[in-house]
């Protein structure tokens, strides 16, 4: 049985260094099963409060992934079935952790007149979300918005089992407060016949870094290379100068990494 391990990291833009912005992203994971989330804020004008958002939708999702995915013993039917009200339910608890926030410490007038203005309340908090939930015997994944899962397979070529989203162009993307987001997530359900070497999930700063797609495919694969032959340690130490020399020299935006690899 192989055993499976978890490195994040995030960190914050170039560009929100010189303008004073947050990171908007958010990476989060937990055990049992294992469950990885990473979400990036949309930090626009009109989302002043998308760090949050993305903080919430990280949390949402190891929140409901693993109510639902708790059982022992359940076939690929049964888990394929869950994993369908996924979608659904990782929006209601991100509503709901969004509402707590607002009663708690935000005027509730700053988003009655957002609502006002654009018919959603949940506009402030707008965030992207990327979800692996590995299992004994599939791999299950969930996307809203941009971003890229890249599993790198046993053979060492990379794949990408989301399938793309013509409507995500330039800045344009879905996002958890859209109006039906649970009908914009890509799924994909993928039963283990050879298990991947790693899987990555990875916010749109980092692939935005590079002038080819095929760099950011020889990235990822190099993290996992250094994973394998200089140990998880090394790569922690140094993942976050790797991911800020990128942000610098590239998209200047916000980078989360979340490589989910084999030990």
């Amino acid at each position: 049985m192989v055993t499976w391990r978890v490195l994040t990291e995030s960190v914050r833009g170039a560009s929100h260094h010189r303008n004073g912005l947050p990171n908007q992203d958010a990476v989060a994971s937990a055990q049992h099963p294992l469950v990885v989330a990473v979400a990036d804020g949309h930090g626009s004008a009109r989302c002043t409060r998308s760090d949050l958002g993305a903080k919430f939708a990280v949390e949402a999702a190891i929140e409901i992934v693993q109510q639902v995915f708790n059982a022992p013993n359940l076939s690929l039917p049964q888990l394929r079935t869950l994993s369908e009200g996924i979608p659904k339910a990782i929006h209601r608890c991100w509503q709901r952790k969004v509402d707590a926030y607002i009663n708690d410490y935000l005027r509730i007038e700053d988003c009655l007149r957002t609502e006002a203005a654009t018919g959603n309340r949940y506009l402030l908090f707008g965030t992207t979300l990327l979800v692996a939930c590995v299992l004994e015997n599939c791999v299950l994944y969930w996307q809203i918005g941009d971003g890229d899962i890249v599993v790198i397979q046993a053979d060492g070529t990379p794949a990408m089992p989301i399938p793309h989203d013509e409507r995500l162009l330039g800045n344009d993307t879905t996002s958890l407060c859209g109006k039906h987001p649970w009908q914009d997530f890509r799924e994909a359900f993928l039963p283990i016949i050879e298990p991947p070497k790693a899987i990555f999930l990875v916010s749109d700063g980092y692939k935005n870094s590079f002038k080819h797609a095929e760099g950011f495919y020889q990235a990822l694969g190099d993290i996992h290379g250094f994973i394998e032959t200089d140990g998880a340690n090394f790569v922690k130490a140094e993942l976050a100068d790797w991911l800020n020399e990128a942000s610098q020299s590239g998209s200047g935006d916000d980078i989360s990494l979340a490589v989910i690899y084999a030990k």
